[in-house]
C-alpha cells in the first residue's frame, strides 16, 4: 500500500473580517499564536479556531479537506507577490490571495514529478511516498495508463506502478 500526504483541491474558502486589519496584511501588531487586546494573526498562522484574527483579513482553508488546517494568507495582485509563486482567486469573491503552489495550474507539479505534500500537486493528484512524487488520483484501473489505481493508507487510489496492483 502507498502512503499519502494531505490531497490538494483547487478551492478554498474565505473567512475575513471587514474590521480586522489591511487588505495588504500590515497590520502593526501581529502574534504567532492568538489574538486578543487588539493583537491579530500573522499570515501563516493556524486561523482554524479564530478565522476573523487575521491581521491580513483573509484566513482561508481548503474546502472539503477537514485535515488541512486554515492559515492565514497575504493578499495579493499577482504570482510574484507570493513566495509560492501563486496568487490565486479566493471562492466566491474578487480577492486574491497568495497560496500553496498547488492551488495555481502554473505552479503547480504534475504527476511523477518531486513535492514535499499534496500542496505542491496539482488539482486532482495525490503527494504519495516512498516516491514524494505527485501521482493522479483514480477510482478504477482503467483510469490509468498503468493500468493500475492502488488503494491509498487512509482512503483514495492513485494512479501508480503495476507492482502496487498485485
Amino acid at each position: 500500500m502507498i502512503a499519502r500526504t494531505l490531497p490538494a483541491l483547487a478551492l478554498v474558502l474565505l473567512l475575513a473580517c471587514s474590521s480586522c486589519g489591511s487588505s495588504s496584511g500590515a497590520d502593526s501588531t501581529p502574534t504567532g499564536a492568538g489574538g486578543g487586546g487588539g493583537q491579530c494573526l500573522a499570515v501563516g498562522t493556524d486561523c482554524t479556531a479564530t478565522p476573523n484574527a487575521c491581521c491580513s483579513g483573509i484566513c482561508f482553508n481548503k474546502v472539503g479537506d477537514p485535515a488541512h488546517h486554515a492559515a492565514c494568507a497575504a493578499a495579493c495582485t499577482s504570482d510574484g507577490d507570493c513566495l509560492s509563486g501563486c496568487c490565486t482567486m479566493l471562492v466566491s469573491t474578487a480577492l486574491r490571495a497568495c497560496a500553496p503552489r498547488g492551488f495555481c495550474p502554473e505552479t503547480c507539479m504534475g504527476p511523477g514529478t518531486a513535492c514535499l505534500s499534496s500542496d505542491d500537486c496539482c488539482a486532482g493528484h495525490t503527494c504519495v511516498t516512498p516516491s514524494n512524487t505527485c501521482a493522479a488520483n483514480c477510482a478504477s484501473n482503467a483510469e490509468c495508463v498503468s493500468g493500475c489505481c492502488a488503494p491509498l493508507q487512509g482512503g483514495g487510489a492513485v494512479c501508480s506502478n503495476p507492482i502496487y496492483c498485485q
